[in-house]
């Protein structure tokens, strides 16, 4: 009889446990280039201890480094290892990913859109991303000898995260269309000890890279001679929360290594832990509950030109009626780089000292084919995508 009353009381007591874990939320957590797991630090044993007992964190490594491999190949590995494809009804999937790993969750992304299992992803957490590309991508350059086999970054790795690259190309209308169906959420960091000649940032990710709601201008449509485009809207409208963190862990907080003592303190002092937790639990962060720590002041512009000739840039209007040197040099004509048969692209960034936000003009022309003006925002910040076309007389 004994035995019956705790059989009965043991029942009765996991009935709570078993209808709140009718499914597994599994998160992953994916590194960035020239990263493994332990990116992440304790993460895995501190989402595991604070979130609800049926949530399962597993760690994705993949063969950063080499040098044939692109973030589409690395995208296609975590599609077959991971359990997305083999989700059961009440299940859910997240994702935190760092660095480069955001751009391996986008490919990973644009591939499972027509999924019957894309309405379970639940969360699309980046850290420090470069949705729009990294200084280290030119300076990784350096390490690329004898055609990048000493190299700690994968070749194709860098060429895909340099500005106004075909990755970046590609990946505008995931971020555009995708995104906000996952309950995303960017977070990015900033360094105390940089000067922010290169655009404030986290040591290695600019802010304006590492926000993915950037602006936005489709300037494809059809036009007649010298037709002015203008506007420049938000791509998307995922939160974007600025950190005092670093890419790693060097001057403070790594943005993604959560210490051991975090694991069961969520009081631990990591400046992304609780977003993380409160988010992955079902709340949505919103960008005006986040008082902005730094005052920034640089921003980024991205031409993307479909054009089958390559075109000339001049800049005729610069933001803040800059006429010192640089802004000469401008006016002089820029030569795009060809990232693709048909496609071209030019990126910059530079310093607004006296606003926050303003406008910049450039006409676009060619041999035999119309001119076009575009005339658009900017701001301090942010980066500013153009996609537009050249067509023949």
């Amino acid at each position: 009889m004994k035995k019956l009353v705790m059989l009965a009381f043991i029942f009765f007591v996991s009935l709570p446990t078993l209808a709140s874990c009718l499914g597994t939320h599994y998160i992953y957590l994916i590194h960035g280039i020239n990263g493994k797991g332990k990116t992440f630090g304790h993460m895995k044993e501190t989402l595991e201890s604070q979130l609800p007992e049926c949530t399962k964190v597993e760690k994705f490594e993949y063969d950063t480094g080499n040098r044939f491999k692109t973030i589409w190949n690395f995208a296609s590995s975590f599609n077959k290892k991971s359990v997305f494809h083999r989700l059961k009804k009440d299940d859910s999937f997240s994702m935190i990913m760092h660095s480069q790993g955001g751009l391996v969750g986008l490919a990973f992304l644009d591939m499972v859109k027509s999924s019957a299992h894309f309405d379970k992803i639940d969360s699309f957490i980046t850290l420090s991303t470069p949705f729009h590309g990294a200084h280290v991508a030119q300076w990784g350059d350096f390490f690329q000898f004898i055609d990048g086999r000493f190299s700690p970054f994968g070749k194709q790795e860098l060429i895909g995260m340099r500005y106004g690259s075909k990755n970046y190309y590609r990946l505008l209308k995931v971020q555009q269309q995708l995104l906000p169906k996952t309950r995303a959420l960017s977070m990015g960091g900033y360094s105390f000890k940089h000067s922010g000649i290169f655009g404030e940032d986290d040591n290695v990710v600019p802010v304006y890279s590492s926000r993915t709601s950037s602006l936005f201008l489709n300037a494809r449509g059809n036009y007649k001679n010298n037709e002015l485009m203008c506007g420049a809207e938000r791509l998307n409208t995922i939160p974007y929360i600025l950190l005092k963190a670093s890419h790693f862990k060097f001057d403070r907080h790594g943005i993604a290594k959560i210490p051991s003592k975090c694991i069961n303190n969520r009081k631990c002092g990591h400046p992304a832990l609780n977003l993380l937790l409160n988010h992955l639990n079902g709340e949505n962060i919103e960008q005006s509950m986040i008082k902005q720590p730094k005052e920034l002041s640089r921003f980024r512009i991205t031409l993307y030109i479909e054009s089958s000739k390559r075109p000339n840039i001049e800049i005729l209007t610069y933001p803040e009626n800059n006429k010192k040197l640089l802004a000469k040099l401008f006016k002089l004509g820029i030569k795009p780089n060809k990232i693709s048969k048909n496609i071209y692209s030019y990126s910059f960034d530079a310093p607004m000292t006296k606003s926050k936000e303003s406008h910049i003009e450039f006409e676009l022309s060619g041999e035999n084919m119309k001119t076009r003006k575009i005339f658009t925002r900017v701001k301090a910040g942010h980066t500013t995508n153009v996609v537009t076309k050249l067509d023949f007389f």
